[in-house]
């Protein structure tokens, strides 16, 4: 059975540590990228199954980073963001 590739943007140190930890030892190949641009390059020239972005990240939102990497999966296109501030209440999923 084939690894399941992410491609995790997450500008939080710790966080995208604890994260990728968690994914690797449930079987993931897991490559983070500390901010958006860096995250857009990688998506583009990388084949993932699964994209994970924040969405308050450097240079380049999550948010954007989905307009600017439609398709960019090797299976149906995910994309999943992190929650910021207490009182948010709305997740984009596309």
């Amino acid at each position: 059975m084939a690894t399941i590739k992410v491609l995790l943007v997450e500008d939080e140190l710790r966080l995208a540590e604890y994260v990728k930890k968690g994914l690797e030892e449930s079987g993931f190949t897991v490559d983070v990228a500390f901010d958006g641009q860096i995250g857009k390059s990688m998506a583009l020239t990388n084949d993932y199954d699964l994209l994970v972005f924040d969405v308050n990240l450097p240079k380049i939102s999550g948010i954007d980073l989905t307009k600017k990497t439609p398709g960019r999966t090797n299976q149906n296109t995910n994309y999943d963001f992190n929650c910021y501030g207490y009182n948010t209440r709305q997740i984009a999923r596309f």
